[in-house]
């Protein structure tokens, strides 16, 4: 199970501004927002 703090980093999510974590910044993103490659 995930922490749900960031501090496992199991929900990395890569966005424009560098690696956020979905568990404390998200869960929603813009699309614009996330490299999708």
């Amino acid at each position: 199970m995930a922490c749900g703090v960031g501090a496992c980093l199991g929900c990395v999510v890569e966005t424009i501004r560098g690696i956020r974590t979905s568990c404390v910044d998200g869960p929603v993103f813009e699309m614009d927002e996330l490299v999708w490659s």
